[in-house]
């Protein structure tokens, strides 16, 4: 019992410290029925703007400028409604921006929300501990236009985002969907400590939709669902879907230090799932932070098709003296390759750009469906190192390739996946990839990656249909892929746990109307309690 009740005592305080900050309500029958009417350059920690559903969207765009606390954030939150219980939408389409003050005037076409430091702010500032969450945030994308400061009409960047933070520090993107923009999520970061974007999360989030089909194939392979640089780059708990019709971006394409992508369900690129490559304008500054050669993915459903046959690129693509240079941490994912080897020409499944880079890559499923094959890597550029254990593979004589002559690389563990016909899904063509009772990779698993960080062990796993849930066992003897079976269905978790869960059955309320159940319910229902006392 002692464990429950510290979370409480937490959550009475920081309610109680919110007591004093201010909600500005934006919606039909709320005090304010547009965004443009919050005072956004006066918001201070713990304020929160409560964006009300309605049947139109909000054509508005937004700045974001001011900080918050690590206690008390500034929170922009989308209260759902409708019939459907859909997020309050942005569209991007013939918005207006309003008065915002923005330090460029490029920024202004960068984004439907904008984070950055106004131009009247002094040099160093940055905007800190926000959170955006539970907004659809639409068509920032160049062939939509909007009404700028000036109130003349401008088209967007052809590199704008859903969200586009240009500068910022603790910022985390919950529960929205990034869609029809040319990125969904842009994060930037500069050459000093000052324009050093740093700590962002996102989470529970949808990318879908996003990336541009408009220019020359190599316009069209520049935008992508999310594209980052930051110090300390964390997804978790996301669906990632396919790109806009006729784009060839990636689903990630990151180039941060400190980059962890865990529990997620990524499908439908062109080029990579994940292009995990070198910095570039804050090269010098990134490649000194401590966690830059470490990367993590663990725990995520990675899907490739027949039109997006590539997986995993860890290194460099633009200048080498500023490669990741470290060690890609692969484990207990479940990869889906859909391919026919006709169409894979120039195309694999893991590629690591040189010998400075190694993957460690354990405890997966890589499952090849029709004539498909698994590919360390396709030519002799490609020299990098490859740590493979534990890992299971389909059978067949050519479902296993390292590279055409010559590859300049190291490969360990090339003759040691188990394998089979089925690991042993619940419904693959259902979708469903949790294992059955009788699934082969049960209790499968070896050891993790030596000395790995407890924050990093798997224990949790995701699909967007189910939410997260409580992984059951990890370590030696686990299941491999990104779930493990259970002889019991999970039960509902506690609503302290955090924005995790839909509403339970005769659980908690949801009474902030978000449609989760998360710490601003638990402060609804004990500042409710304080005013009848």
């Amino acid at each position: 019992m002692r464990s429950s009740f510290l979370p409480i005592f937490g959550l009475l305080a920081l309610c109680a410290a919110n007591l004093g900050a201010t909600d500005y309500l934006v919606g039909p029958n709320q005090s304010r029925t547009s965004l443009h009417e919050v005072p956004w350059r006066r918001l201070v920690p713990g304020d929160r703007v409560l964006i009300h559903w309605r049947a139109e969207p909000y054509r508005e765009k937004l700045m974001l400028s001011e900080s918050g606390s690590a206690d008390q954030p500034i929170h922009i939150l989308g209260v759902r409604g409708g019939p459907d219980n859909a997020l309050p939408i942005l569209d991007g389409d013939n918005a207006d921006s309003g008065n915002e003050i923005y330090p460029h005037a490029v920024w202004e076409s960068r984004g439907l929300i904008v984070v950055g430091k106004p131009a009247d702010y002094r040099w160093g500032y940055k905007p800190r501990h926000i959170v955006i969450e539970n907004l659809d945030l639409r068509h920032a994308y160049q062939i939509y236009s909007f009404t700028n400061t000036q109130g003349g009409q401008e088209n967007y960047r052809s590199s704008a985002a859903s969200i586009s933070i240009q500068l910022g520090e603790n910022i985390t993107i919950r529960g929205c969907d990034l869609t029809g923009s040319a990125n969904g999520l842009f994060v930037a970061s500069g050459g000093s400590e000052e324009e050093l974007t740093r700590n962002i999360t996102v989470e529970h989030c949808r990318l879908f939709a996003n990336g541009t089909n408009i220019g020359s194939t190599n316009d069209r392979f520049r935008q992508h669902n999310a594209y980052t640089e930051a110090a300390g780059m964390i997804y978790q708990y996301n669906y990632f879907g396919p790109l806009r019709d006729g784009a060839l971006g990636n689903a990630l394409k990151d180039r941060s230090a400190g980059t962890v992508v865990r529990y997620n369900w990524i499908e439908g690129s062109a080029a990579f799932l994940l292009d995990l490559v070198e910095p570039e304008e804050s090269a010098r500054l990134m490649v000194n932070e401590p966690d830059f050669r470490t990367t993590y993915v663990y725990g995520n459903v990675l899907i490739s098709r027949t039109q997006d046959n590539r997986l995993v690129h860890y290194g460099w693509d633009n200048v080498p003296d500023f490669s990741r240079g470290g060690t890609l941490f692969f484990y207990h994912n479940t990869v889906i390759q859909q391919s026919d080897r006709n169409l894979l020409y120039n195309r694999y499944m893991f590629r690591v750009s040189s010998l400075a880079e190694t993957a460690d890559i354990r405890n997966n499923i890589f499952y090849l469906t029709g004539d498909s094959f698994f590919y360390l890597a396709i030519s002799g550029n490609d020299s990098g190192n490859y740590r493979l254990a534990d890992n299971w593979l389909t059978e067949g004589d050519e479902a296993l390739r390292i590279a055409r002559d010559p590859f300049n690389g190291t490969v360990s563990g090339f003759d040691q996946f188990q394998r089979g016909t089925d690991p042993g899904f619940i419904d693959f063509d259902g979708g469903r990839l949790g294992l059955s009772e009788q699934a082969a990779v049960r209790a499968a698993a070896g050891p993790l990656p030596e000395n790995l960080p407890a924050q990093h062990q798997p224990t949790r796993q995701y699909s967007p249909h189910q939410g997260w849930r409580t992984r059951q066992r990890v370590g030696i003897g686990a299941d491999l892929g990104a779930f493990e079976f259970a002889d019991t269905a999970p039960g509902w978790f506690s609503y302290l746990s955090a924005w995790t869960q839909p509403n339970p059955p005769n659980g908690p309320t949801d009474v902030n109307a978000n449609g989760r159940l998360d710490v601003l319910d638990f402060c609804a229902v004990q500042n409710a309690r304080r005013s009848r006392e």
